[in-house]
Parts: structure tokens; sequence; C-alpha cells
């Protein structure tokens, strides 16, 4: 299992927001730019996130995005999710009640236990936690509120 470019961009866009200081005004160019992202990608990128509740744009002189909510409420879980869909690791996990083997099925609950911990981690790992935690790179800094 590989997670899409485009959720890996998304990540690195998310977290480069979190690095900058809350309410901060970033244009796509500087993202782009700071993340090593193709525009193109970042501009099929951002209005997932935005219908995710997970940033907010402005269009217009002075426009751009701003981090819908603070950087710890926003978890890889929901990036991923916006980004991927939904978490199923495999068809019966995707579509609960499908398959006539689920109650006695030991893949099944391997399966789901797998998937259990990964979204728990998901959730875990919070935009804060994750660029308070890791290196600050190309001389950005986040300012606390």
């Amino acid at each position: 299992m590989e997670l899409r470019r485009g959720t890996d961009y998304a990540i690195r866009a998310m977290a480069y927001a979190a690095r900058q200081p809350a309410g901060a005004v970033l244009i796509t160019d500087e993202i782009a730019s700071q993340e090593n992202i193709p525009q193109s990608f970042l501009r099929k990128i951002l209005p997932r996130l935005a219908s995710a509740g997970l940033i907010q744009t402005r269009r217009g002189t002075g426009g751009g995005i701003t981090l819908a909510r603070p950087p710890r409420e926003i978890n890889l879980y929901d990036i991923v999710v916006a980004m991927e869909g939904p978490i199923g690791l495999n068809r019966c996990l995707q579509h609960p009640g499908e398959c006539p083997r689920e109650a006695t099925c030991v893949v099944h609950d391997a399966l789901h236990q797998v998937q259990q911990t990964l979204i728990h981690q998901l959730r875990s790992t919070d935009l804060d936690s994750m660029v308070e935690s890791g290196p600050v790179d190309r001389g950005t800094e986040r300012t606390s509120s």
C-alpha cells in the first residue's frame, strides 16, 4: 500500500502551512516553491483540502490559503481521507456486511486490527506535533500563538 503522490503533496503543503504564524495567508506559489510541489498539482489538491474543511481559500489581491483550524486540530487521518477517501485495507473492510465469511474469517480479523492501528496512528499524529518533532527545513519556523 502506498499513498498517492497527491496525498504526499497535500501532507507537505499542510505541514508547511502549520509551520507559519497562526492566521498567515499563504500564496500557492510560495507553498509550491518551498515544498517542491508542481503548481498544477497543488491547484488540484487545494480544492479537496478546502472541501474537507482543512483549509480556507481566499481569492483576489491578498488571497491565498489559511488553515481552517489550528494545527493541533488537524491530523494525518483528516488529510489522507480528504485525498484518498475512506481507509479500507480490503474489500470486506471497505464494505462491511458484504462478505458472508466476515464473522469467521481470520484474514478479516487480522486486517481489521491492522487497519484500526493505522487509523489510530494517523489520528494521533496532528500537524502541530508533526512539525514540532520533525526537522525544520528551508529556513521556515512556526511561531506559537
